[in-house]
């Protein structure tokens, strides 16, 4: 199974579906490898098939923050993606909001479109994330 650190590393192609929106798709199985901000390495599984659809930015700020699909946005909103599925507290959401921040600074985002998307995160998981849950 490949090992996958990186962006470019990822088995994955753009689809797009009926409606037009545009999602990931990984083409084989691999497993990710995550480095959190304290250095530690988390390893998440990913089966060929897996999709998400980038980073969740409203369309009414992608000339400011960026398209969903941006190559920067990749691994981070993979892995974000990734435990917010996994999320069943807000304590689980504020670290995959952390780490997700952590991966697009990594990549290249400047540190304050990272904070303006980690922002957008925060906001909606404190106010709109427990009522998505309970639908």
């Amino acid at each position: 199974m490949q090992q996958v650190t990186t962006a470019q590393q990822m088995p994955v192609v753009q689809v797009q579906d009926e409606d037009g929106r545009f999602w990931y798709r990984f083409t084989e199985d691999c497993t990710l490898h995550v480095r959190t901000q304290l250095g530690f390495v988390r390893e998440y599984a990913i089966q060929k098939g897996y999709c998400w659809d980038g980073a969740s930015i409203p369309q009414a700020l992608w000339m400011v923050v960026g398209h969903p699909m941006d190559e920067r946005f990749k691994f981070a909103s993979c892995v974000h993606d990734l435990n917010c599925e996994e999320s069943t507290t807000q304590y689980q959401r504020r670290e995959a909001d952390s780490i997700f921040e952590y991966h697009l600074y990594e990549a290249g985002v400047g540190r304050l479109r990272c904070s303006a998307m980690w922002l957008g995160c925060r906001i909606w998981a404190l106010f709109l994330w427990p009522i998505w849950r309970r639908l």
